[in-house]
């Protein structure tokens, strides 16, 4: 009843962008600088009006708009892009591997070749969106926001600031003293509320947006420096999510999992966000 006006679903839209040090590539004729990857793994021009995006949960943080989420949610390009796609690790590389064989099939290869090592494939923003807990999924819902920090990757945390900031009153947020910089101890019971497999489970077309609860324990603190390990159950969609202690205060961020056994997720410790709201002067 506390934390879920807090919590809220995340969509970030994305394309790649390249270039190429020697040579202006926008002359070459259809081969595109600035493309997404479609559903058959192949390149398609920003211009026919494709869109990437990935989607998470976030939650508001002090008095003044911000939002929390995962850096692989605000930089969805980082993430791997699974079995479906050419091997790679990160959708970058993907992008970065389909730009190279495009090139390979077409008229302007030898051009290209001689400056093919300053080749550089980037991802970029296109907009992030949020939509908060209670509020019906409709674009007058919708609140534009934009990154302002960012983390390490091993410490996957970004905040964003809202730029709707007439809807801010409206809007509950987790209080900076409720950030828990403790160490966690083995069977400490948690809690997580998010948006598992973002809006698919939501019946966003008559009822307004209401995140999943699920609570479990803290069943391993040695996972990496960064995460702890715990049992409440998750999915793609919750990345972002808040974990809470028993008494509400906030311990981690949700940012990981096994998709095939439920019961092993990852969150950051909420000490990494304390020291990332520090370091940004977001908070004293």
């Amino acid at each position: 009843d506390t934390y879920s006006p807090t919590v809220t679903w995340m969509r970030t839209y994305y394309h790649f962008e390249v270039s190429c040090k020697g040579v202006d590539l926008s002359t070459l004729r259809g081969v595109p600088t600035e493309f997404i990857i479609n559903s058959r793994g192949r390149l398609e021009p920003t211009s026919k009006g494709g869109v990437m995006y990935a989607e998470g949960t976030g939650f508001f943080v002090g008095d003044v708009g911000n939002i929390v989420t995962n850096r692989h949610v605000a930089r969805p390009w980082e993430t791997q892009p699974g079995d479906k796609y050419i091997n790679a690790s990160t959708f970058i590389e993907m992008a970065e591997a389909i730009f190279r064989e495009e090139l390979l099939n077409s008229n302007y290869i030898a051009l290209v070749l001689p400056h093919i090592s300053t080749l550089e494939v980037k991802g970029v923003v296109d907009q992030t969106i949020l939509i908060p807990s209670g509020s019906y999924y409709d674009s007058s819902n919708v609140i534009n926001c934009h990154e302002i920090a960012c983390s390490s990757i091993n410490e996957d945390l970004a905040v964003f600031q809202a730029r709707n900031t007439h809807m801010l009153p409206n809007i509950k947020s987790i209080p900076y003293d409720r950030i828990n910089t403790a160490d966690l101890t083995l069977g400490t019971k948690v809690y997580t509320i998010g948006y598992p497999r973002g809006i698919e489970l939501q019946d966003y077309k008559q009822k307004p947006l209401q995140p999943y609860f699920a609570d479990g324990s803290v069943s391993n603190m040695s996972h990496s420096q960064e995460q702890f390990s715990l049992t409440a159950v998750s999915y793609h969609g919750a990345s972002g999510s808040p974990v809470f202690d028993e008494y509400g205060r906030l311990v981690g961020i949700l940012n990981a999992g096994i998709d095939t056994s439920q019961g092993f997720n990852y969150a950051i410790k909420a000490k990494y966000l304390h020291n990332l709201l520090v370091t940004a002067n977001i908070m004293e």
